[in-house]
């Protein structure tokens, strides 16, 4: 049977007692740092002497450390919780390309997809759209198309949040509305951002146009091989086209879902329908993208910068294929959904709208 633990008032002297400077000489260690000379000390013999003289529930420490500056100390032994240890070592966020290939071109919009549709599930912004580190600096010049792209996934988000945020249904668990001081570009006019991607649009349909009148039928082996990069290079346009498409579009639909009044109830209804023509393509067209693993923007490096030392939620992103598969179910929600003016007692204001979901009894009346 293990004897009785001592007295409280036995176990001052004992632990007052317990100090760096009674160690023995074999503890103490020097070495020469950047020239000054340092002295460690093994503190494992006095921690255990401590922990040998307290008792189940007690809590040590010094008259400078509280409870509360415990519970707020990071865990060292989980990197996770160590999120802002490791952004001093890491290397500077990929420079914006001024050209870019047709294949990055494709995976970047397949990825920044990837990024969206989790941010509607739930999880974090700053780590799921802007995990791109080139959307912090959409300000600087870059390649055309891909400012575009980019300057849509912003707006998108912003008009995304404002929706969440206006209808107050969602709670914290269920959409993550902090915006942790990213750059939305609320300077931006809708109207910029789909005359530009328009304009890269209506670009990407030129050089496909150009593409297919250059293309002859092979007569020859070497006529066979070029034949057969013409058509690579044509398909590689179509996936650029449609993406393109995807983007305007989704973005258009989104902002006149802020809007009240007919004629962005008939937008929106456009929009929806050319959004969902799109996906089969893009599903069909994934394999023409790089690899995730072949591209350096998606390291979160400028996101890491952000949130600084504060712990980081570990999230697992949909696939490109799962991504696409939930934004057609999305679509098809919004589908189902009808915009009508209130009525009854909210008559008096004629601008309002409510949004609710339909039965499939009614869903073609208006």
């Amino acid at each position: 049977r293990a004897p009785p633990p001592p007295p409280p008032q036995a176990m001052v002297p004992r632990l007052a007692s317990l100090t760096l400077s009674s160690a023995s000489a074999a503890s103490f260690l020097e070495e020469e740092v950047d020239g000054q000379p340092m002295q460690w000390c093994n503190a494992l013999p006095m921690l255990d002497a401590a922990a040998d003289a307290m008792r189940l529930g007690e809590l040590l420490h010094g008259k400078c450390f509280s409870l509360q500056d415990a519970m707020s100390a990071l865990e060292m032994m989980d990197p996770q919780m160590d999120a802002g240890m490791a952004t001093a070592d890491q290397p500077a966020p990929a420079a914006l390309p001024h050209t870019l290939e047709l294949p990055h071109l494709v995976a970047i919009v397949d990825e920044m997809l990837r990024g969206e549709v989790a941010w509607y599930a739930g999880l974090p912004l700053v780590q799921t759209v802007y995990r791109l580190d080139w959307l912090h600096s959409t300000r600087q010049p870059c390649d055309a198309r891909l400012s575009a792209v980019m300057l849509g996934a912003v707006r998108s988000a912003a008009a995304v949040r404002v929706l969440i945020l206006r209808s107050n249904v969602s709670e914290e668990e269920d959409f993550s509305s902090s915006c942790y001081g990213l750059d939305l570009r609320d300077d931006v006019q809708d109207s910029d951002v789909l005359r530009a991607l328009l304009v890269e649009e209506e670009a990407a349909s030129c050089a496909l146009k150009e593409e297919k009148a250059a293309t002859a039928p092979a007569s020859t082996l070497s006529d066979e091989s070029a034949s057969s990069n013409n058509g690579e290079r044509l398909d590689l346009l179509e996936a650029v086209l449609c993406r393109l498409r995807l983007r305007r579009s989704l973005f258009a639909l989104l902002g006149n879902m802020l809007r009240p009044g007919s004629k962005p109830l008939e937008t929106c209804r456009r929009m929806l329908s050319l959004c969902q023509a799109q996906l089969p393509f893009i599903r069909s067209t994934i394999s023409l993208g790089v690899p995730a693993s072949a591209l350096d923007c998606f390291a979160g490096r400028a996101s890491s910068v952000l949130l600084g030392s504060a712990p980081q939620r570990k999230i697992d992103l949909p696939t490109r294929e799962a991504a696409l598969d939930r934004l057609e179910l999305l679509l098809e929600q919004v589908r189902r959904a009808k915009i009508r003016p209130r009525q009854s007692k909210y008559v008096a204001n004629d601008d309002a709208c409510l949004l609710y979901t339909s039965d499939a009894a009614d869903e073609e009346d208006s």
